[in-house]
């Protein structure tokens, strides 16, 4: 991890956001590859305008970057972040089950996103 200060009130900011469950699990899923809102839809079990909502404030708040192709937008964590040290290690610290990893995998496997 590079030695970085960061400010005080944008690790705040960033920990309210990480704080919430659902999107905790997206950060979670996106860490490890990009995924599509109905990819997360199911992981989640959450309706498509909720994931979507999810979505829109961890974009707003520069955590995670959009990928569209062709009709589908993929989710992945946004590198260039100056928190994405932060966020990784804070992953780290709660990460998927057994079980979530096998779900997204079968997900991820079946999807025709």
């Amino acid at each position: 991890m590079k030695e970085t200060k960061l400010n005080i009130d944008g690790v705040v900011k960033l920990l309210k956001i990480m704080g919430e469950k659902t999107r905790y699990m997206i950060l979670l899923a996106i860490h490890q590859q990009p995924y599509c809102v109905c990819q997360l839809q199911s992981l989640i079990n959450a309706s498509q305008p909720a994931i979507s909502q999810h979505l829109r404030k961890l974009r707003d708040a520069d955590i995670v970057k959009e990928d569209k192709k062709g009709q589908w937008v993929y989710y992945s964590l946004n590198e260039d972040s100056e928190y994405y040290d932060v966020i990784v290690q804070t992953l780290k610290l709660a990460p998927l089950s057994e079980q979530q990893t096998e779900k997204l995998e079968e997900i991820r496997l079946q999807s025709g996103c």
